[in-house]
């Protein structure tokens, strides 16, 4: 296995996520080539000394794999295959085994801090949505207990009525007394006047 470096000149017209996406395309032929250790550098717009089919500005990317010496020409075939990569040139390359895993430790870094980055963002969504969860349940109590001093207002109104109810009766039938108990002293009177 020998160490490799892939320089590519891409359109200009490739942009955002297109290039990202030729990128992944890129690191695919690699993998399905048998590549190993792919560490791809960030693309860089250069501006070109001459046109290389009709383009003056290029994005440059840089790309380093291990693989067998067989395999990159097969490499080669594929990637000139590709419409949108002007030009290739793949060179081995001797790289130190601590630089590549600085390489390796400064993509994992970024990752890192990528997810770090996502995973604050994602509590920052959820403490808001809890507010908001607590802002509408501490509605919810308060309509709840409006409708409960409703209720007892009513109910005490109702138990008001009851009482007054009761008590009109009882006077109306105390008068209803009052008036029969006079009604048969009269009767009375009436009986012993008439027996004279």
């Amino acid at each position: 296995m020998k160490t490799y470096q892939l320089r590519a000149l891409i359109s200009e017209m490739i942009k955002g996520k297109d290039l990202d996406e030729l990128i992944k395309k890129l690191e695919k032929t690699l993998t399905d080539n048998k590549c190993s250790q792919i560490q791809t550098s960030e693309s860089t717009v250069i501006k070109l000394a001459y046109p290389i089919k009709k383009n003056d500005v290029v994005n440059s990317l840089s790309v380093n794999f291990e693989t067998k010496p067989k395999n990159v020409l097969k490499i080669k075939n594929v990637l000139s295959k590709t419409p949108a990569i002007l030009r290739t040139i793949i060179v081995s390359y001797q790289i130190s085994k601590t630089t590549l895993q600085k390489s390796v430790l400064k993509s994992t870094k970024t990752a890192a801090d990528t997810s770090k980055t996502k995973t604050i963002k994602i509590k920052q969504k959820t403490k808001k949505a809890v507010k908001r969860n607590k802002k509408t349940k501490i509605q919810e109590k308060t309509i709840v207990k409006k409708a409960i001093s409703k209720t007892k207002k009513a109910i005490v109104k109702k138990t008001n009525l009851k009482k007054d109810i009761k008590k009109s009766k009882k006077e109306i039938s105390q008068e209803i007394d009052s008036d029969n108990e006079r009604i048969k002293k009269l009767d009375e009177k009436l009986g012993e006047i008439l027996k004279e």
